[in-house]
C-alpha cells in the first residue's frame, strides 16, 4: 500500500531470483474488493495493480445491479431475476427491488 502506512522497498540495481517454475490455481476466478481506478490516485492504482486485483468489466455488482436490470425487458425476459413478494414477481419501473 503505498503512502505513509505502506510498504518500504530499498532502491535496488537488480532483484535476485531464485528460479522458479509454478502454477497458481486461486480458489476463486476474479481477485477484488470495492476499488475504482477512476477515483484513486497513481501509486494507488499501482498497488492494486502489483496485488492482482481487476475489474471484470462483464460483472455489474453493487449499485451497478440497478443499471443491469431496471428494463422492463430484462423483466419480460427473466422474471426469475427478481424478487418474489407476497406470492408474485415484484417490478416496477424505476424501483425495482
Amino acid at each position: 500500500m503505498p503512502g505513509e502506512l505502506g510498504e518500504v522497498l530499498p532502491s535496488m540495481k537488480t532483484i535476485p531470483l531464485t528460479q522458479i517454475d509454478e502454477t497458481v490455481f486461486p480458489d476463486f476466478s476474479l481477485r477484488q474488493f470495492n476499488f475504482r481506478f477512476s477515483t484513486a490516485g497513481p501509486e494507488t492504482s499501482m498497488w492494486v495493480m502489483r496485488l492482482g486485483l481487476r475489474n471484470d468489466e462483464r460483472l455489474q455488482i453493487a449499485h451497478g445491479i440497478s443499471t443491469m436490470t431496471n428494463h422492463q425487458g430484462v423483466f419480460d425476459t427473466h422474471p426469475d431475476w427478481f424478487a418474489i413478494y407476497g406470492g408474485k414477481t415484484d417490478y416496477e419501473p424505476g424501483n425495482s427491488k
